[in-house]
């Protein structure tokens, strides 16, 4: 039951960091319904994309530290906003609309990039605290 508790509530996890500190730049929470909106809709995806897997093969090797989830979630918050500005990159491209390059945008792309890694850290710490931060659970597992 931790299990699925972990998998469900860990990317809304990222809300109880990301919310905070926007409203602490912007001066309101007005940007909590975007936020949540963005979180969820990149969250959920990348767990099921690559969280998941990533789980069963860190179940196959016994990793089940909490430096390990940390790490996946990280991973993950690496990868999802990658593929993203790939996509995006592919697009424009295609469509023969250039990317613009200026560095101002890209330096935007890298923080974007930066806090995918942030809040997928802070999802992987939710998701291992969920499954198995009690010494039962610990014990279970690794028997």
């Amino acid at each position: 039951m931790r299990l699925v508790l972990a998998f469900v509530l860990a990317p809304l996890a990222s809300l109880f960091v990301a919310i905070p500190i926007a409203a602490m730049r912007m001066g309101s929470f007005d940007a909590a319904g975007p936020l949540a909106v963005i979180c969820v809709g990149y969250g959920y995806p990348a767990l099921l994309i690559l969280g998941f897997p990533l789980y069963v093969f860190f179940r196959q090797r016994n990793w089940l530290r909490w430096w390990h989830f940390i790490g996946a979630g990280a991973f993950v918050g690496l990868i999802t906003p990658a593929i993203v500005i790939g996509y995006l990159v592919i697009l424009s491209v295609r469509y023969g609309a250039a990317l613009n390059s200026e560095p101002s945008v890209v330096s935007d792309l890298l923080g974007l990039t930066a806090v995918g890694v942030g809040l997928g850290a802070v999802s992987g710490a939710a998701f291992w605290l969920l499954a198995y931060s009690s010494p039962s659970a610990q014990t279970k597992v690794l028997r």
